[in-house]
């Protein structure tokens, strides 16, 4: 398909052709995911003991998630408790993503000039402006996407400053449970057992 596209633009018949081209590859890329979906499913239903049997070799890894879980719940903030600069800056950093998405969907022709595959990279003579890809219109629209990534950003310093200190406080907690957590695991680990499939009987 890359060489019909390469090829797109000089005549009627190429662009058909890798336009034909690309319809086919997304096809066959979909039905390639439906088959490995089915794959994994069937792999799991089938060896579904194996895969879900808690391993000892594997305590570690599960300690390192039981405390990723345990650390991310203390930081997690309800919107009631921004305050309400940090609340109307990412609401409004929110609604700037969304318009931006909408401008470069609905405004594509105005923002960036058009540009084969095939065409002459040495016709560019800049990346922006008359005589480049992106228009000064679009240079607009992307500078005020990243601008508005400052909204979270605030957002982001205001959480990890409000919750340094419960943040501190879990992670010693965790660090004395750790020992006794691992053990209690392991023992779990060791005298788990197969789960009964209940037979459904008409």
């Amino acid at each position: 398909s890359g060489s019909f596209y390469l090829k797109k633009g000089t005549s009627n018949v190429w662009d058909r052709s890798a336009d034909l081209m690309i319809l086919t590859s997304v096809i066959v890329n979909m039905l390639l995911w439906a088959l490995v979906a089915w794959a994994m499913q069937h792999h799991l239903e089938t060896h579904y003991t194996e895969l879900t049997r808690p391993l000892p070799q594997n305590v570690d890894l599960e300690w390192l998630d039981y405390r990723s879980a345990e650390l991310k719940k203390e930081t997690q903030v309800s919107w009631c408790r921004l305050p309400l600069l940090v609340r109307g800056s990412l609401g409004l950093g929110a609604a700037i993503h969304v318009g931006v998405g909408h401008a470069v969907w609905w405004g594509y022709n105005y923002l960036v000039h058009h540009f084969e595959v095939s065409d002459d990279i040495h016709t560019l003579k800049s990346w922006y402006g008359d005589e480049g890809v992106v228009t000064f219109l679009g240079v607009i629209v992307l500078a005020t996407y990243a601008i508005s990534w400052l909204a979270y950003i605030q957002y982001f310093v205001w959480v990890r400053s409000t919750t340094k200190r419960q943040l501190a406080a879990k992670s010693l907690e965790l660090a004395l449970a750790e020992p006794a957590w691992k053990e209690d695991w392991l023992k779990m680990a060791r005298a788990w057992t197969p789960p009964v499939k209940e037979h459904v009987t008409d």
